[in-house]
């Protein structure tokens, strides 16, 4: 079986390397990370359907 990168678009060395970065990091901040992507990631999807039904806040809420 042959190493799949989790991206095409990025060479072996540099996802190892990265792996590498994060393994090193501590739990707190793996942790942290992970929040603060959910949170962003929540805010964007927010956002889009906003944007894609032209709503408020408000709306969008009761929706």
């Amino acid at each position: 079986m042959v190493y799949r990168t989790q991206a095409e678009d990025t060479k072996i060395e540099a996802e190892l390397i990265f792996f590498n970065l994060i393994s090193n990091l501590s739990i707190e901040t793996r942790i942290m990370q992970a929040h603060r992507a959910s949170i962003q990631s929540q805010q964007i999807w927010w956002n889009l359907c906003k944007q894609d039904n032209n709503i408020t806040n408000t709306q969008l809420k009761r929706k």
